[in-house]
């Protein structure tokens, strides 16, 4: 089952950090919209055109702060498992659940970390074309 999941998080961190690459090869679409909405944030002003960009930035930093949410609940359900039991065994099952958690929430972190180490513009998501010189 940990294998399982260390899969998964691997493959969900994988996924994400490549999944722009294969939008380089084509030309920017823009769609229109059915309804006009603020892609940058409740002080912008409406679109009614957009590109894929804004979408699969905001699907990343989504992923990264559901990553976050999830390991402090987990977390706190831990503290919680292990405030509450007296069995030696719940204890170290609690532990391990509070263990579990800051690995991953480290995983999330350290991916984030390690794209913005390598090159800033990975996580910027800008999937325009130069023009060729």
């Amino acid at each position: 089952m940990k294998f399982f999941l260390a899969i998964t998080m691997l493959g969900i961190i994988f996924g994400t950090s490549f999944a722009s690459y294969g939008v380089l090869a084509q030309e920017a679409t823009e769609y229109k919209l059915l309804q006009p909405i603020p892609l940058d944030g409740a002080n912008s002003a409406p679109t009614d055109t957009t590109t894929a960009e804004p979408y699969i930035k905001g699907i990343f930093t989504l992923i990264i702060a559901i990553a976050g949410g999830l390991a402090v609940v987990r977390i706190i359900f831990g503290g919680i498992q292990y405030m509450s039991t007296d069995a030696f065994e719940g204890k170290s099952e609690a532990k391990t659940i509070i263990q579990n958690a800051i690995w991953g929430l480290l995983l999330a972190i350290g991916a984030w970390l390690i794209l913005f180490t390598i090159n800033p513009d990975l996580i910027k998501f800008d999937l325009t074309i130069p023009p060729p010189q």
